[in-house]
């Protein structure tokens, strides 16, 4: 009877392991797709009493496309203006003449700009490249968001009932996993007014124009995992100091900067494993791990791993955190 249960544990490993080499390369895709389904469960089951269930999966999903898109089409349009405005003002710089007394520094910042250049150019080339491959994986996001939404709870309800461990340990595993995903986006949606904040009132203390927009920009920024108000802060900061700016340019940085790290790699992680009732640090080192290992969804699947690693071996007698604690 034992070798029969390892024998059926073996395999479901093994087809959970092929089953990954084929979606590994829409993985990100599928991630984020489940996060916001869980996101929009409590609005479809509200809109799904009204109208039909497909109708109102495709209504949440394609008002979700359309916000996605919407603001990646205003970000590339963005970038691509600074872009070029960043590019004609590096081409007409001539450093001999700004700094004459220092003709070496002059050849090594010119240098330097033309290097900046044509990383800038080479990657905005490996952008367009890519273009086919980005439009794949919101097609694969966008057909998952539907099907989580419309057959999410069959599909939980599946998994609960073919994991392979005992019905009590797999009780407080997927208990675990659903606390855990309740404090992520608790915690997500908090960190991201929290960097919305940050941002309209450091470009009042700066004087910066468009302080709403730059706190809504922040916000949804530091909800998208991985990307962070960084791409707010950091590109504003390099236009300032091009411009000759260089004091407000510092000083946007180092605020926008160490406040932003402070909120996601500090503040996150420690209300997000008290809320889910795991160590801080496991939460951090999941964030962290996932994202080197698998890439942008491992913020989301490398804690939601530990959580389950955790569960188990809680359930074999082994502690660690607060999982003793009782679920709200």
């Amino acid at each position: 009877m034992a070798v029969k249960g390892w024998t059926n544990v073996i395999l479901i490993i093994a087809a959970i392991a092929f089953a990954l080499v084929l979606i590994w390369p829409f993985f990100t895709a599928l991630a984020f797709a489940a996060v916001v389904a869980f996101m929009l469960s409590k609005p479809y089951k509200w809109l799904s009493k009204r109208i039909p269930e497909a109708p109102a999966a495709w209504l949440l999903t394609l008002t979700v496309l359309s916000i996605i898109v919407a603001f990646v089409i205003l970000g590339v349009n963005v970038l691509l203006n600074e872009f070029g405005k960043i590019y004609l003002l590096l081409s007409n710089v001539k450093f001999e003449a700004l700094i004459p007394q220092s003709p070496e520094l002059a050849n090594a910042l010119q240098n330097l700009t033309r290097l900046v250049i044509q990383k800038s150019i080479t990657s905005l080339t490996s952008f367009v490249s890519e273009i086919p491959r980005v439009l794949l994986s919101l097609f694969i996001f966008t057909i998952s968001v539907f099907f989580f939404l419309r057959d999410g709870e069959k599909l939980y309800k599946w998994l609960e009932k073919i994991f392979p461990l005992p019905p009590e340990r797999k009780e407080h595993m997927f208990r675990d996993l659903k606390r855990y995903a309740n404090s992520f986006i608790t915690v997500w949606f908090m960190i991201g007014i929290l960097q919305g904040l940050v941002a309209v009132i450091g470009f009042m203390l700066f004087g910066l124009p468009g302080a709403l927009l730059a706190g809504v920009a922040a916000a949804v920024l530091s909800i998208l995992p991985v990307i962070g108000p960084y791409a707010l802060y950091v590109p504003l900061a390099a236009i300032l100091f091009l411009r000759g700016d260089t004091n407000i340019a510092l000083g946007i940085a180092v605020y926008g900067l160490a406040i932003g790290s402070f909120l996601d790699y500090v503040v996150r992680p420690y209300y997000a494993g008290k809320w889910s009732a795991i160590h801080p640090l496991v939460m951090l080192v999941g964030m962290l791990g996932g994202m080197l290992v698998i890439g942008p969804a491992g913020i989301i699947v490398g804690p939601a791993a530990l959580v389950v690693i955790i569960s188990i071996l809680h359930g074999a007698g082994l502690e660690f955190g607060n999982n003793d604690k009782k679920e709200k």
